[in-house]
């Protein structure tokens, strides 16, 4: 899904610039609704942190993290920058930390169902000029990465890894001070630097437990997806081929 495929992969200049477009868009969509999602559920349990900052915003400029971003170009998840939450303003400060925690994830999971029904259709379309040839294939790989790139961040954030969603939630019913919470904030960045080099490294020929996580876990989700629109006539079975 990294950029250097796609350039590699395509059989034309214009539609790899077609395919590296529609990525972008499709990472900057997942990883804005994904941040907002948090904020708004903070809003409307008490914290107006978010909207104060103006990071309830559509600009991606508020939201860009570039390691964030590139992990999400080169190796398929990352994440953008946090948007700022104070849980001291919640009303109820349990019942908000938590559905704040999976507000994200969430929405991504509803951004891949929805965008797994669009892509669906969109692979029906007839093509019969050049011009419609470039909108279709436009519309293919942006649906068809939105669902890979929602479906990611997804799986990516409800590791228990620091500071993700998967985190803070256990936090939500684990101490801070609770050893494993202690070690997981302390060594979490070492030990997603340590999984991801094993899986693009290759070193020693290790077995990269992200590949069967992300893997099994994306062939789970799409074989959802599919059963789901399968029952309204609608064939998504070519993404579970991916």
């Amino acid at each position: 899904m990294g950029l250097l495929y796609i350039i590699q992969s395509s059989e034309s200049a214009p539609t790899a610039v077609i395919t590296i477009a529609a990525l972008l868009l499709a990472i900057l969509v997942a990883i804005i609704l994904h941040e907002l999602s948090h904020g708004y559920v903070a809003l409307w349990n008490g914290d107006d942190t978010a909207k104060r900052m103006g990071r309830l915003s559509l600009n991606p400029a508020r939201h860009f993290n570039i390691l964030g971003f590139l992990m999400l170009v080169l190796v398929g998840f990352g994440f953008a920058n946090p948007v700022p939450i104070n849980p001291d303003n919640f009303r109820n400060y349990k019942k908000a930390s938590i559905l704040v925690s999976v507000a994200g994830v969430i929405t991504n999971f509803a951004l891949a169902f929805v965008f797994s029904l669009l892509f669906g259709l969109v692979i029906l379309i007839n093509v019969k000029t050049i011009i419609s040839f470039y909108i279709v294939t436009f519309l293919t790989y942006f649906t068809l990465y939105s669902v890979l790139i929602n479906i990611n961040l997804l799986l990516f954030n409800i590791l228990p890894l620091y500071p993700l969603d998967g985190y803070r939630l256990i936090n939500c019913f684990v101490p801070s001070d609770n050893p494993f919470m202690s070690f997981m904030r302390k060594y979490s960045f070492v030990i997603l630097i340590v999984l991801i080099l094993l899986g693009n490294l290759n070193l020693f020929n290790a077995i990269n437990p992200l590949d069967y996580y992300f893997g099994y876990g994306r062939q789970g989700i799409l074989w959802l997806f599919n059963k789901f629109w399968g029952l309204f006539g609608v064939d998504i079975g070519v993404l579970l081929s991916l």
